[in-house]
């Protein structure tokens, strides 16, 4: 795969569903090889976008972010707010690096004005180089494993 560029948006590497979603999966998503330039949000699982009511239903597993770098106007550089009912599973960050540039836009930062992680419901493995502090309660592990004989569906970031 290719090295891809995203630069000055607000939309980093995201997945989120609305909350109250019927039961599905999203598994086995790749985030590799990516250079983010004054992102906001560089990093986000979301699973309690809208306004409508309830947990989501949809089972997030198998996501992995490596080799992401860059440089991001908002603090919260990785934020995984999952579901109370279908925790993530299975989510991995590897060799990320970020660095905070400033909030150019007035985004407040959600964690108080700390830089790092927020982990809700999710079961994280942080390895390899990172320049952000874990969520608290996390181990990090240099390794990743992976379930080849899952069924999945791949889902590719396109850079145009």
């Amino acid at each position: 795969m290719s090295n891809c560029t995203m630069k000055d948006t607000d939309n980093g590497l995201r997945i989120k569903n609305w909350r109250g979603s019927s039961p599905s999966t999203a598994v086995d998503i790749t985030y590799e090889d990516i250079m983010l330039t004054n992102v906001k949000n560089p990093i986000i699982i979301d699973q309690s976008y809208g306004s409508r009511g309830g947990d989501s239903k949809v089972a997030i597993s198998n996501v992995l972010f490596k080799n992401v770098r860059g440089t991001t106007i908002t603090k919260d550089e990785v934020q995984f707010m999952c579901s109370k009912s279908v925790p993530c599973k299975g989510v991995s960050v590897v060799d990320v690096e970020l660095n905070f540039v400033g909030d150019k836009g007035g985004h407040p930062s959600s964690s108080g004005g700390l830089v790092g992680a927020l982990c809700t419901n999710a079961n994280v493995i942080f390895g390899g180089k990172l320049s952000f502090p874990m969520c608290p309660k996390y181990i990090s592990f240099f390794g990743i494993h992976k379930n080849k004989s899952k069924v999945s569906t791949n889902i590719f970031l396109f850079c145009l």
